[in-house]
């Protein structure tokens, strides 16, 4: 990670992120997303997107989507890593209880 970088604010990069992802995911019936701040397993800042669709969507969408949504950032100064879901209707929730039982 760069010690010089720069952050946006989480407002800015949802902007820049959240029509990324609805575009790539619009074919899989794209329902929405929601985008936080977090810290990877090293504590390092990083961008969570969870996308909810109504169809899986493929790796390829995915590695695509992801390095258009990197491209958006950097193009702002902004280097942090994304990690990007795609949720199915019945699929767990984020930090949910439901996949540990």
């Amino acid at each position: 990670m760069n010690v010089h970088a720069r952050y946006i604010d989480l407002e800015q990069a949802r902007k820049l992120v959240l029509p990324v992802v609805e575009q790539h995911f619009a074919e899989m019936g794209f329902i929405d997303a929601s985008m936080v701040e977090s810290e990877d397993f090293e504590g390092g800042p990083i961008f969570r997107v969870d996308a909810n669709v109504t169809q899986e969507v493929p790796a390829s969408v995915m590695a695509d989507t992801l390095a258009d949504i990197h491209t958006s950032l950097r193009s702002k100064g902004d280097d942090r890593v994304v990690f990007l879901t795609a949720r199915l209707p019945g699929d767990a929730a984020p930090n949910s209880d439901e996949d540990t039982e």
